[in-house]
């Protein structure tokens, strides 16, 4: 590794000379990646875990670029991975639910995978904080890499406490980064007509200033219109990322934008004209094709993988002048650019309508963007601010601040209740093993009274054992039948009892299915935020959520939620030995219904596809499975190929290729010409899968 800062040079060294676990914190751009992928070189086998699908993939592509010989495996919601690949595999990029199934399924995972890389490692919610807790504990033999961007000085001594880690820290950014928060204040000129003064403050000074006819309003989009051409003006043609918080309002602003660009003469670009055209049809896919043709991209979690991939390819490759994105951004997806712009600096809170400063972290995730090393000398970072009270929040919280606190949050005791099985079943099997565990994770070690969460964990096993998943034999917890099954598939006992209780009836109502395991979640864990609304949502729509119009993250992550628990209740169904063909009859009322019911085409499909291959096309291809097979354009029967077969290292015509042909009305040879156009435009993610057969 070329190391291009000091930092980089100490951690190849420790990585050489030691064996020790590492903790990398730099600024964003400053190549914390490659330290990971120097982890995995020199142990030539591992593991580097991303919290997002988005970041996954692209993570993936990097190592599939980094080391072409090597055999890269992706694992994510949309790409399942068994024990056989992982085996089989030499790098795996994977998702930390991935992870934790493998960490307990995978014999030998330490000679497998001698490192594990986890990317955004601050992101510490309490699915992560067990799972690196189990691997700490289980395997301490595997390297563990952390890197971060965003922790603050008085936590780097509790996480590398809590990790065994070094810490290697870089203080230098690659590029200089200029903060200027833009003011907006109304006000009335000579004459009495209203006015907007605008004013630029780098470090509380004034250094530019105008004035706007009329009022600025938010809801039009005026101020980024504003903020991009004071850009322009200056003779700076690079290009702007603007952050939003919503995908419906990003949706909004790249339509703005594009009309702002097309009023100021800008024409179509005839080349983003033909690859928008091309585009199939998904929930956000109309903004998307307005909108590029005009130098104008969108990336955000709902649109397909395809059109994530492609506005991620087109702003590397310099082509797009604005690009607009969300959340996707604060989880560590490069796209960077010299100019970042705020839309705003709040959200708003489920279902009370008030808004609240957003996250210092992801601020400062969002800020990192700024800048691109190897293009720019300089990057700048807008934040409108319309109030006073805004001033102060982004004078005094977010550019104040390094980072949010970071905290552990394992108290919720829905979570730990659906825990305890699985951790009784490693070996955690006596209230001082559960209390040393409990002393291993993050809130342990940061506390020195762990007593609690000590307490609580009393609770839970007295709440297990009163519902019967285990017994005390010997001093020891021990796991009934009942018990070993909650630990095997991760379930809360009242979960199990509501799958259970719906399958011993002989349920197939499916709304009552999908109520019933909604209410489950919301019933026992206050925190969730999910609401009688949110649920009316998904049983409406299903996991189709995904391509559904205006949907909400809670309505997605409760979809999300209901699919995990039907997943979990076909594998129940099948251990607890209920009758096959009431199983078959359930499949199709319920778990079917609820994965493609108001999806036309996947009726055709489904009974050629296996569950991966469902729920990949499900998530990513949106609105063209409204239509009937006969109604696909070229683009969208090559978007299908690509999501069925462009991940596997060879496509031959068996018997379940055929199927699929056949369901979407073309020969079998057509089918393999789309294959081979749907390979041209994309790198493939990982060989099939066990799940992928039909």
């Amino acid at each position: 590794m070329a190391s291009a800062f000091k930092y980089q040079e100490v951690a190849l060294r420790l990585l050489r000379e030691t064996h020790k676990n590492i903790l990398v914190i730099a600024p964003t751009g400053a190549g914390k990646t490659r330290v990971g992928m120097e982890a995995l070189a020199l142990a030539g086998k591992g593991c580097y875990v991303a919290p997002t699908r988005a970041l996954c993939y692209e993570k993936f592509q990097e190592l599939r670029r980094l080391f072409p010989l090597k055999n890269v495996v992706l694992g994510n919601k949309d790409y399942s991975l068994w024990g056989r690949d992982f085996a089989r595999s030499d790098f795996r990029v994977l998702t930390p639910f991935r992870l934790n199934h493998l960490l307990s399924s995978v014999k030998d995972f330490p000679r497998l995978s001698p490192v594990v890389v986890i990317d955004e490692i601050h992101n510490l919610d309490p699915d992560v904080e067990i799972i690196l807790t189990k691997l700490l504990l289980l395997h301490p033999d595997v390297r563990v890499v952390g890197l971060s961007a965003t922790i603050r000085e008085e936590d780097e001594p509790k996480l590398a406490n809590w990790l065994n880690a070094l810490v290697v820290k870089g203080e230098e950014r690659p590029v200089p980064l200029v903060e200027r928060i833009v003011r907006f204040d109304p006000d009335l000129d000579g004459a009495g007509r209203e006015i907007t003064n605008v004013a630029v403050l780098e470090g509380g000074r004034e250094v530019d200033s105008w004035a706007v006819s009329g009022e600025v309003v938010f809801g039009r989009c005026d101020h980024l219109r504003e903020i991009c051409s004071r850009i322009r003006r200056g003779g700076d043609a690079a290009p702007i990322l603007i952050w939003t918080p919503y995908r419906e309002r990003a949706d909004k602003i790249a339509r703005v934008m594009a009309e702002a660009l097309r009023r100021l003469g800008k024409g179509p670009d005839p080349a983003l004209r033909a690859v928008a055209d091309a585009l199939p049809s998904g929930a956000h896919t109309p903004a998307l094709k307005s909108a590029l043709p005009y130098g104008v991209g969108v990336h955000h979690g709902g649109l397909t993988q395809r059109e994530r991939e492609l506005v991620y390819e087109l702003a590397r490759d310099g082509r797009l002048e604005i690009i607009v994105t969300c959340m996707t951004l604060a989880q560590g997806v490069n796209l960077p650019a010299r100019h970042v712009v705020f839309d705003t600096v709040h959200e708003y809170e489920d279902g009370s309508g008030r808004k609240r400063l957003i996250d210092v972290s992801v601020f400062r995730q969002i800020q990192g963007r700024a800048g691109r090393p190897q293009f720019d000398r300089i990057g700048y970072c807008w934040i409108p601010a319309f109030t006073e009270v805004e001033l102060v929040e982004v004078e005094e919280v977010l550019l104040k601040y390094k980072a949010s606190p970071l905290v552990s949050r394992i108290y919720n005791e829905f979570f730990l209740a659906s825990q305890v099985p699985g951790l009784v079943l490693l070996g955690f099997d006596a209230p001082e093993r559960l209390a040393g565990f409990i002393r291993a994770t993050l809130w342990g070690q940061a506390l020195r009274d762990i007593q609690p969460l000590v307490d609580q964990m009393a609770r839970i096993v007295s709440y297990i054992l009163e519902r019967g998943a285990a017994e005390v034999r010997d001093g020891r917890l021990a796991l009934t039948r009942k018990g070993w099954v909650m630990a095997r598939l991760g379930l809360h006992p009242a979960e199990h009892e509501a799958i259970e209780r719906l399958a011993s009836s002989g349920c197939l109502d499916y709304e009552e299915w999908v109520r019933t395991l909604a209410r489950v979640r919301i019933d026992n864990d206050p925190s969730s935020g999910f609401s009688e609304e949110h649920v009316d949502h998904v049983v409406e729509y299903g996991l189709a959520v995904h391509a559904a119009p205006k949907s909400t993250y809670k309505v997605r992550e409760l979809a999300d939620y209901v699919q995990r628990m039907l997943d979990l209740s076909e594998a129940l169904l099948a251990i607890a030995g209920h009758d096959q063909a009431y199983r078959a009859r359930w499949r199709k009322a319920v778990s079917a219904k609820f994965t493609y019911g108001k999806l036309v085409l996947m009726e055709h499909l489904a009974p050629a596809l296996g569950r991966d291959q469902i729920k990949r096309l499900v998530r990513n291809l949106g609105e063209a499975l409204t239509k009937r097979p006969s109604e696909l354009s070229h683009e969208e029967l090559v978007e299908i190929a690509r999501l069925l077969y462009a991940h596997r290292r060879s496509f031959r015509l068996d018997k379940q290729s055929r199927a699929v042909a056949s369901a979407l009305g073309i020969s079998p040879e057509r089918l393999a010409e789309l294959v081979r156009e749907a390979r041209q435009k994309d790198t493939p993610p990982m060989e099939a899968s066990d799940d992928d057969a039909g």
